[in-house]
Order: structure tokens, then sequence, then C-alpha cells
């Protein structure tokens, strides 16, 4: 028996979540298949449709071949697209794979951002999102590789979030923009 096993169930939950992520992404995806597989383990908060993502993912993710990486990509792009609940997920994972173009389509999409230099680039005056309070998963572990691309720097524009550091003075704890 864990010493968790005698914890109320709400201490358990973000236990089991967090214990699943750090297994999934840090070389362990079969132990996170595990908790999946028994009903005790598995995070509580995961749907039907989270459950079967994540198999496909931590297939991709143990193996990291090129037909599972190629099936991640797709389940995870086709679940974002009819789930926008699964779209956190699917960002982690696909940038944990490396499928950084694939990330960075359902980021633009989930936050709305547009290039800036593109055809239908957003007035900065106009558009403004508040979604960046509520996705601190940008600056976790697995999407290191968003962080490390370019095209954050415009994903950190389009939601507000430069802005907000430069009102308040504040310097990201990553290289980014030219301050």
């Amino acid at each position: 028996a864990h010493a968790l096993d005698d914890q109320p169930v709400v201490l358990r939950a973000p236990v089991r979540g967090a214990r699943f992520a750090i297994f999934a992404y840090t070389g362990r995806p079969r132990a996170a298949l595990a908790m999946l597989d028994n009903e005790a383990t598995r995070p509580q908060a995961l749907s039907p449709e989270s459950i079967a993502l994540w198999r496909v993912s931590l297939a991709a993710l143990d193996q990291r071949s090129p037909a599972s990486i190629t099936a991640a990509r797709k389940a995870n792009l086709e679940a974002a697209e009819r789930d926008l609940k699964l779209s956190t997920q699917a960002i982690c994972v696909l940038s944990a794979l490396g499928e950084v173009d694939a990330a960075f389509e359902i980021t633009d999409a989930l936050f709305a951002v547009r290039d800036p230099s593109g055809p239908h680039a957003p007035d900065p005056h106009q558009v403004r999102s508040t979604a960046w309070r509520f996705a601190p998963w940008l600056f976790i572990p697995p999407t290191a590789a968003l962080r490390a691309d370019p095209r954050f720097q415009s994903v950190c524009d389009g939601i507000g979030l430069t802005e907000y550091w430069a009102k308040r003075r504040i310097r990201p704890d990553f290289p980014i923009g030219t301050a």
C-alpha cells in the first residue's frame, strides 16, 4: 500500500495527475500506461477520450518510431479539433515528441494567434486574450520545444502576455523577444 492510499480522494486526485505526467514526460511512459490500466491509480479527471488519446501518445513517447509518432500526431491533431478540452494534452504531447509544427497548429488555433506579418494579422489593439492566465502548461518541461521556437513570441504577443510582462516589469525566465 502507498502512503497516499489513506488520504482523502480530494488530496489524491491532483497527486495522481502529477505522478502520471511525471511518468509520461520523464521517460517512463509504461509506468503512466500502467496507471491508466488500473482504475485505482488512474488520474480521476481523465475523460474516456483523453484516456484513448493518452494510449496512442504514450506508445509514441515510449517507442518514438516514425510510425508511432505519425499515429500520435494524427490522433492529437484530430482530438484537439474535435474537442477543445483535449488541446492542452495534445500540445504538451506533440511538443514533447518534437512535433513542434503540429503543437503550434493547435496552440495558434486555441488562442486564435496569427502570424503578425501575415495577411490576416490581428490589430494589436483589438485582439487581446486572457487565456494565458489559464495556461501554465505553456511553461512546463514538456512544452520546452515550443518556448525554444521563435513562434512562441507570437503566442505571447497575441495573448497579451508580453504586454503583461512589460507593464509589470517582469522578465520571463526564458529567452524571448529582444528585451
